[in-house]
């Protein structure tokens, strides 16, 4: 992939999409990818910095969140480890684990 370079100040200059991905936490291979789209999309180099990173901002709110979701609570575990087991339990067993 060929990068757009722009002069401004008299000093050339070219976009780090690297780095902006890494700060955003996206992967290489999808922001070589969104990049090279925006400069397919547009000839001005502002205007392809504005449309990655507008993509590579998207891009960070659809992917899933890194968090691990939460382990579910012992009276939970308890009584899932029970369903599988086979066991089953009467209502008054279940509403004495609620307290």
């Amino acid at each position: 992939m060929r990068e757009r370079w722009f002069r401004g100040d008299d000093q050339a200059a070219a976009l780090d999409w690297q780095r902006s991905a890494r700060e955003l936490g996206v992967s290489v291979d999808l922001a070589r990818e969104l990049y090279g789209r925006a400069m397919q999309r547009a000839i001005e180099p502002r205007r392809v910095q504005e449309l990655y990173l507008c993509w590579l901002r998207d891009a960070v709110a659809i992917q899933p969140s890194a968090t691990p979701s939460p382990v579910p609570g012992r009276r939970t575990r308890v009584m899932h480890d029970a369903r599988s087991a086979g066991v089953s339990w009467r209502q008054e067993e279940l509403e004495r684990l609620k307290r």
